[in-house]
């Protein structure tokens, strides 16, 4: 199972989930990131990173997609996507 993350400025991510939900049901293979003003970007970083641990679980493979490329959730996306230390799903 390849399990997915949406990442987004503000509360886009969220609410593409509830309206997909609204048509498929539960979708226990999709996790929802979000940039917030209040958490900020080292923030981000933690959720996002916590997130790939979850999503990477059980899983062969994680599929990250972003509302923007070049911003920070992009950004921290290809930094896991990139690094030698990401270990791949288990």
């Amino acid at each position: 199972m390849i399990n997915v993350i949406v990442a987004s400025h503000g509360p886009l991510a969220d609410a593409l989930l509830a309206s997909s939900r609204m048509v498929y049901g539960e979708l226990p293979h999709v996790f929802t990131v979000t940039l917030s003003e209040q958490a900020g970007i080292e923030g981000f970083k933690q959720d996002f990173a916590t997130t790939l641990k979850n999503a990477g679980h059980n899983a062969d493979g994680v599929l990250v997609l972003c509302d923007m490329q070049s911003g920070t959730p992009w950004n921290v996306a290809c930094q896991y996507a990139f690094s030698a230390g990401t270990t791949p799903p288990l």
